[in-house]
Order: structure tokens, then sequence, then C-alpha cells
């Protein structure tokens, strides 16, 4: 058909059969974008660099998937991995060359590979590792702690020849019931070696 220069004014819908709707590049709030809204608050272009889709309103911006719950996905070009899924009822997915990296649970988020963190992490809960799974402290992992499965203990060890030192004004070591001392060291003062509870040798 021709193209139409004035404006238009449509009651009823539009319907676009065997053709596109097509507009250029958008130069500016004024030209080429499709507008939605009696304020038209959602606007969809084009500047020639970039895709926009922009909520300018009151309310939110909402993705939402069909009534039937399939899932919101985002996808490289050519749909042939996922950058991101949202489940409904369901886990947020987000994926790095089609690997899922970080992922919502039922308690929590689940990640998969590194965790690289700058600045500090605050913890409210426990923090649970595996037998084995070590806690690695200094640029060369040096201090290490970890439960070793094969023998039970819980081991505290240091590769680095400048050895452990604990920084206390008071240290007790105690049984596992926490109820008997076994060592006193007081700063200042003695260092104490119990047998069953018992002081023998300040």
């Amino acid at each position: 058909g021709q193209m139409q220069s004035a404006s238009a004014v449509v009651t009823g819908g539009i319907t676009a059969t065997g053709g596109n709707i097509v507009m250029n590049d958008s130069s500016g709030s004024s030209a080429n974008r499709i507008k939605l809204g009696t304020s038209q608050d959602l606007e969809l272009y084009h500047s020639g660099s970039h895709s926009f889709i922009e909520h300018s309103g009151t309310g939110h911006l909402i993705l939402g998937g069909v009534p039937n719950g399939n899932n919101v996905d985002i996808m490289k070009a050519g749909y042939s991995e996922y950058m991101a899924r949202f489940k409904p009822d369901s886990s947020v997915d987000l994926y790095y060359d089609a690997n899922v990296r970080l992922q919502t649970s039922p308690s929590g988020v689940d990640v998969t590979g590194t965790l690289n963190v700058t600045g500090i992490s605050t913890f409210t809960g426990n923090v649970f590792m595996p037998d084995n799974a070590e806690i690695r402290l200094g640029a060369s992992g040096d201090l290490q702690l970890f439960h070793h499965s094969s023998t039970g203990e819980g081991r505290i060890y240091n590769s680095n020849a400048a050895g452990i030192n604990i920084i206390t004004d008071l240290l007790n070591v105690k049984n596992n019931a926490n109820n008997e001392t076994m060592l006193k060291a007081t700063a200042d003062g003695a260092v104490e070696l119990y047998h069953n509870n018992t002081e023998k040798l300040a």
C-alpha cells in the first residue's frame, strides 16, 4: 500500500495479514515509537544502536507468562542458549555459556562453580560444607579448616612454615560437652593443665 504521512485515528483493531508493521530508527520521543497507555507510559523503539522497552509511568513494568504458567526466558540470538529463565512456582536460573550458575531454591540460592565476592559477606545463619571441603585463607590458601572424613577429625592446617598463632587474652581447651576444662592459658597469668576437670599443673 501507500505510505501515509498524516496521523490516523483508528477505532477497533488493526490486523496485519501477510506483512509487518515497520518503523525506522527512533530519533526522539515523537518519532518511530510504539506507545501504549492513555498517558503513553510504555514505549517500544529502536534507536539505531539499541532496542528499548521503556516504562515511564506509575506502577511496575511486568514481564509475565501466559495464564497456564509458562516460563519467561531470556535467550541469546538464534535461541540456541538460555541466558536466564524465570519459572512459575519454581526457580529463577541464571546462566553462563549455557550452564546454570545460580538457581533459586525453596531454601535459598544454589551456586554452581566459583563464587567471587568483592567486599564483605554477612551470614545470619550457618555455613555448611561437605566432608573434606576446605575453607582456605591467605593468598596461597595456606590456612585450611576442614572435616577429614576418613578419620572423623576436624582439622586446622597451615602449610606455611610460620605456623599458627592463636591471639587472645584467655584460651580454654574444653571437652566436647563443653563442661570440662583440659587446658587454660591466661594473659599475664598462668597456663593450667587439667585432668578430669581438676587442675594438676600451673
